[in-house]
């Protein structure tokens, strides 16, 4: 069975903190990609269309087209799927769901965003998971509305 996972070029853009964020209340993790692709999957980079795909149910023809397509309207999350198989990830139980996990390097990751309306306890559980696993070189950042324009500012978490 294959697994999607989404990731974006962007970590700043208003309207992918609202849709996949929490509504600015989440946390973007910002990794160095090229690492982390290491025999994890196959990296697809999403099309932006007018029409769907063509998808046949019965031959599964086209599977990759239909994966990688999107609506022309969604063009400004600039993302990539990785498809990976879920018999090469870790999979643990969290309140009557599967969740499956596939392991990085923990250098790879660069910077953690927290949202302008991240709970407090939320960016102090993160904070100490950085100081427990030795991810010192973790930059993080807070999220902040401008005053002028429709755009977020980051700056360094004291």
């Amino acid at each position: 069975m294959t697994a999607v996972a989404c990731f974006s070029e962007h970590y700043d853009n208003l309207l992918m903190w609202s849709h996949y964020a929490d509504a600015h209340r989440g946390i973007v993790i910002g990794i160095k990609f090229d690492g982390f692709l290491k025999n994890k999957g196959h990296l697809l980079k999403v099309s932006y269309q007018k029409k769907r795909a063509p998808w046949n149910f019965l031959t599964k023809h086209n599977s990759s087209a239909v994966i990688k397509t999107k609506w022309q309207d969604w063009k400004y999350e600039k993302e990539w799927r990785l498809l990976f198989d879920l018999k090469n990830c870790q999979k643990r139980k969290l309140k009557k769901h599967n969740y499956y996990f596939i392991g990085i390097d923990s250098k790879q990751i660069k910077k953690i965003f927290f949202g302008q309306k991240c709970p407090l306890s939320l960016r102090k559980r993160v904070k100490k998971l950085l100081e427990a696993d030795h991810l010192s070189h973790v930059k993080c950042l807070n999220a902040e509305t401008d005053e002028s324009e429709f755009k977020l500012n980051f700056k360094h978490c004291l």
